[in-house]
C-alpha cells in the first residue's frame, strides 16, 4: 500500500516533467526509424536523420511563446478589470497576418 502511495506521489510530482522531456526523444527516434518524406530533384525521398529535430524545436518554442503571450494578456486584463476580453484573439490575428504579409513583401518567405 505504501508503494502505491509513493508511486502516485512521484507520478504527480514528476510525471509531467518526465512526459515533456520524453517527447523530443520519442520524435527523434521516430525520425530515425520511420524517416520523413521529402523531394530531391523532383523525386520523392525518405530521409532517416535528425535534421528535422531543430526545426521542430524552433517551431515549438515559437508556438509556446505565442501561447504564453496570449495567456499573459488574458491574465493582465482579467486582473485589472476582472472580465475576460475575447477581443485579444483579433489583436493577435491582426499581428500575425501583418507579420506574415511583411515577411512576404520583404522577401523573407
Amino acid at each position: 500500500m505504501e508503494l502505491m502511495y509513493a508511486l502516485r506521489r512521484a507520478a504527480g510530482r514528476w510525471g509531467l516533467i518526465v512526459f515533456l522531456a520524453a517527447l523530443p526523444v520519442t520524435y527523434a527516434v521516430l525520425d530515425l526509424v520511420n524517416g520523413y518524406t521529402g523531394f530531391a530533384n523532383g523525386h520523392a525521398t525518405t530521409t532517416h536523420d535528425l535534421t528535422k529535430i531543430g526545426t521542430n524545436l524552433v517551431e515549438g518554442i515559437s508556438n509556446g511563446a505565442i501561447w504564453a503571450l496570449i495567456a499573459i494578456g488574458y491574465t493582465l486584463v482579467y486582473g485589472i478589470i476582472e472580465l475576460i476580453n475575447f477581443a485579444h484573439g483579433d489583436v493577435f490575428m491582426i499581428g500575425s497576418f501583418s507579420g506574415a504579409r511583411s515577411a512576404w513583401c520583404w522577401g523573407w518567405c
